[in-house]
């Protein structure tokens, strides 16, 4: 976090989703917890992620499963800090009206 208050790092948010837009607890995008490795392996894709293709640090929201009141499992919309390596897919710019030279792409 300090590299991105310095200005030394550039963050994107990763929020919307194709089949949901904005609404991060319709998301299709999933985050799986794996105990082998302590970490949490997040699948799909999100969409029209601005600066993606220069940031170094994504806010993405996932869906995690967790009890809900009634303790059965559900989707739980949990924001996750995600660093570029090579795990990170950006996809090319997509095109926007009024957006010249488009800075919106797809994150997997």
């Amino acid at each position: 976090m300090r590299r991105l208050y310095s200005g030394e790092w550039t963050g994107a948010v990763c929020a919307a989703d194709a089949s949901c837009g904005t609404d991060v607890t319709l998301s299709d995008v999933k985050a799986d917890y794996d105990s082998d490795l302590g970490v949490y392996n997040i699948t799909g894709t999100k969409r029209w992620v601005t600066n993606a293709s220069g940031a170094d640090l994504f806010t993405v929201f996932a869906g995690v499963l967790a009890p809900d009141p009634s303790g059965r499992l559900a989707p739980a919309p949990t924001a996750f800090l995600v660093e570029r390596d090579g795990t990170v897919q950006v996809g090319p710019p997509e095109k926007k009206v009024r957006q010249d030279p488009p800075t919106n792409m797809s994150l997997a």
